[in-house]
């Protein structure tokens, strides 16, 4: 036989349910302590409606207006702003009907308060049931305590209205201690926290204040009635409740504006937060370097892609001053745009320098920078932009190379030597002791080589001669191509006119020396003029047209200088004569031998600088190349300053007219 239902257990199901839905979160010491605290204001809640109940039933108006006025006073209470408490006056009215009523209808209207405040704050049971208990039960024990204050000091002579308001204010505490101490104790074990004393004096003190401010209140409304009659406590309670009413309209509105200007604030915030977040993002994930540096100029912060343009992680970098980042050469260039803008925060700056990164390689970047405030503390802050510019720059230096440099010997070209000289004849017509000189060159039968063996020999006699130039000057010095055979070297920072005279022997001593051009031997000869600054030159052309003028003017292989007490008219008499002498003795067409290539020289000599035979020849120069079997001879004629080139089987005549 199966055994029934226990009946027992059907009657613990509602508590169990109403457990699991309101006091689930309780631990069982705070599940404890709500039920006492419901038990002890169940049975306050009995002693009150006993106690009421025996009261003589002309007061029962009375009792019933003192409830309805504590459920309507609930009902206007205001929201002390930026709290979760509430400021109520049916406190005034609870203690006028503690003095007027006594303790039971006190402990009726403060249940009826609580529980209407509550039912409108609270939606959990837990709260709706403890709330109301707490305060009937410490209602209970404060109305006693008034009883026995008021009584003792009857006793003791005090009239009866004065008894009255001073119990009241004594005894006000009682409720407030018992009504707030064990809520926050129940909620601290519900936490599992420690009940601290003084920091529960400390929140609610303002709320003791209140109860001992109604307390006086009722106490003077209650000493009027008995003077006056009851009509006074509906006066006042009339009078109150407006009070309140516009005090909570008050309060209302500012509470709105309030909350209005904190929605703006915190919408601003909220759009402070985003830039921050899209500044953090466009700073970390952006493709050029960015880095923020500090007042002292170290290392705040810095983004992954100048990590990876520096090839070094950012833990390396942070705190490291900016500035030895930088090449060396460019550390006060950089602090001249970088200073100023400390005491100018408005200003920004652009600038391209060079930046060492890890292998001692060179970076070339385009640099912006700007003030940045820095929201965590720091102080003002520069903010540095970083492009890699290091391509287009070489791509630049390249174009401006050539448009700067001959193609065929890499030297300046004309337009880069007239830049120069021209900046050393103002230089020099500003200050007579920064002098210079210009040699000017023209190779001695270059047309000879380039059109018997080809271009590609004329050329390659071209780089040669570029080569011994750059090596017979001073680093200092700029050597270029004119254009054709034609060559000029300027000599800088000049103290001494025979430093010049120095050089120009050994540019036509290295220019006397043989070289190989596809295999013929040929010795480099050029007349050369020299001009100092000294002369009071005003433009290039006359620098450039005295060197040529004189150059020309002398033999093949020859050396002037230009004198001041020389003028330009004998040097260009000169230069007349020497071309007619020249005409008068060439031969438009070359040989027919080397035209046609049979016996082709290998050996081509041209005159020794300052018209000196051919060092460690012997004679001025020759072109031979022996025959098979036979052993040459060589005789060198000079026809006015040519060589004479004499070779067996009819060739030498033909040669003679070169």
């Amino acid at each position: 036989m199966n055994p029934g239902p226990d009946p027992s257990a059907d009657r613990l199901k509602p508590w169990e349910a109403f457990r699991q839905a309101h006091l689930h979160d309780y631990p069982p010491s705070a599940l404890a302590a709500w039920c006492a605290l419901t038990l002890s204001g169940l049975l306050a809640l009995a002693w009150a409606l006993r106690e009421v109940a025996a009261m003589p039933v002309d007061q029962m108006p009375a009792v019933v207006a003192a409830l309805v006025l504590a459920g309507l006073a609930s009902m206007f209470s205001v929201r002390l702003p930026r709290t979760s408490y509430t400021l109520s006056v049916s406190d005034v009215f609870i203690l006028t009907a503690l003095a007027t009523l006594g303790p039971a209808v006190a402990t009726l209207a403060v249940g009826v308060e609580s529980a209407a405040a509550t039912l409108r704050n609270s939606k959990r049971w837990s709260s709706r049931i403890s709330s109301p208990a707490a305060a009937m039960a410490a209602m209970v024990v404060g109305g006693a305590a008034y009883v026995l204050l008021r009584d003792q000091m009857v006793a003791t002579g005090v009239t009866p209205e004065i008894a009255v308001l001073g119990a009241l204010c004594l005894a006000a505490p009682v409720p407030f201690l018992l009504t707030t101490l064990p809520l926050m104790s129940m909620l601290a074990l519900k936490r599992g926290a420690a009940m601290q004393p003084l920091a529960w004096l400390a929140d609610t003190s303002w709320m003791a204040a209140a109860y001992l401010g109604s307390a006086l209140a009722a106490g003077m409304v209650h000493l009027n009635a008995v003077r006056f009659g009851s009509a006074v406590i509906g006066i006042a309670a009339t009078a109150v409740l407006a009070l309140v009413l516009l005090v909570r309209l008050t309060v209302n509105r500012q509470e709105a504006d309030r909350l209005r200007q904190d929605q703006h604030i915190s919408e601003a915030r909220r759009e402070a937060e985003l830039s921050q977040q899209r500044f953090t993002a466009a700073f970390t994930h952006a493709a050029i370097g960015m880095v923020i540096v500090r007042a002292d100029d170290s290392i705040l912060q810095i983004n992954q892609a100048l990590c990876t343009l520096l090839r070094c992680p950012a833990e390396s970098l942070l705190g490291r001053p900016f500035q030895s980042l930088l090449h060396a050469g460019d550390v006060a260039l950089f602090r001249r745009h970088a200073e100023p803008l400390q005491a100018r925060p408005e200003d920004a700056f652009s600038i391209e320098l060079r930046l060492r990164r890890e292998g001692n390689e060179d970076l070339w970047v385009a640099v912006h920078c700007s003030r940045y405030d820095d929201p965590a503390g720091h102080g003002p802050c520069l903010i540095y932009q970083l492009h890699d510019i290091t391509s287009r720059y070489l791509a630049e230096t390249r174009l401006q190379h050539i448009a700067y440099h001959d193609g065929l010997t890499d030297l300046a070209n004309r337009h880069c030597f007239h830049e120069r000289l021209a900046a050393a004849v103002e230089a020099s017509r500003t200050d007579a002791d920064r002098r210079f000189a210009v040699l000017f060159l023209d190779l001695d039968r270059f047309k000879v080589v380039n059109d018997s063996l080809g271009h590609h020999a004329g050329n390659q006699m071209l780089r040669d001669v570029a080569d011994r130039l750059r090596g017979a000057v001073r680093p200092q010095d700029l050597v270029a191509r004119l254009g054709g055979d034609e060559f000029a070297v300027l000599l800088e920072s000049l103290h001494d006119p025979e430093l010049g005279l120095r050089l120009a022997h050994r540019v036509l001593a290295a220019l006397s020396q043989p070289l190989s051009v596809t295999g013929t031997e040929v010795v480099p000869g050029a007349s050369v003029g020299i001009t100092f600054s000294d002369l009071g030159y005003r433009t290039v052309d006359e620098v450039l047209r005295d060197a040529d003028l004189v150059a020309g003017a002398r033999p093949r292989g020859a050396f002037r200088r230009v004198d001041a007490r020389e003028g330009v008219s004998e040097a260009r008499a000169r230069k007349r004569s020497a071309t007619r002498h020249r005409r008068g003795t060439a031969q438009p067409e070359l040989p027919a031998a080397l035209r046609t290539g049979a016996g082709a020289p290998d050996r081509f000599r041209g005159t020794g600088a300052l018209g000196a035979p051919a060092a460690g020849r012997g004679q001025s120069g020759g072109l031979h190349r022996p025959g098979r079997g036979e052993r040459p001879h060589r005789r060198a004629d000079r026809l006015g300053h040519r060589p004479v080139l004499r070779r067996p089987g009819g060739v030498a005549e033909a040669l003679a007219r070169v």
